[in-house]
């Protein structure tokens, strides 16, 4: 089905399960030309790849620091991992139980 085609049929069954039904109805044209202009389902593919294999090199970074003892900023290097989202995922870890 043609992108356009199935924009049209979006529209359409959103106004009729009256989701944003007045602002749809009013804007119509709009809301089209947004989403045929800035979709790309290419690039948001492109996007959803780069960012799982983002998530997995900070977790095998997190890997290396907890189990290994790695820093992180060698951890984050070692895996190709932004050491930011390594920095941020080591805070939102549990501490560890003392026993």
């Amino acid at each position: 089905m043609p992108t356009e085609i199935a924009i049209d049929k979006a529209i359409d069954w959103a106004c009729e399960q009256n989701l944003l039904e007045g602002y749809i109805r009013e804007q119509k044209a709009e809301v089209k030309m947004t989403l045929l202009t800035e979709y790309d389902e290419e690039a948001s593919i492109r996007g959803w790849r780069r960012d799982g294999a983002q998530q997995k090199a900070v977790e095998a970074a997190l890997l290396l620091v907890n189990e290994y003892k790695e820093k992180p900023e060698i951890a984050a290097q070692k895996m190709d991992a932004p050491l930011d989202l390594v920095l941020e995922a080591l805070k939102k870890q549990p501490e560890p139980v003392q026993a």
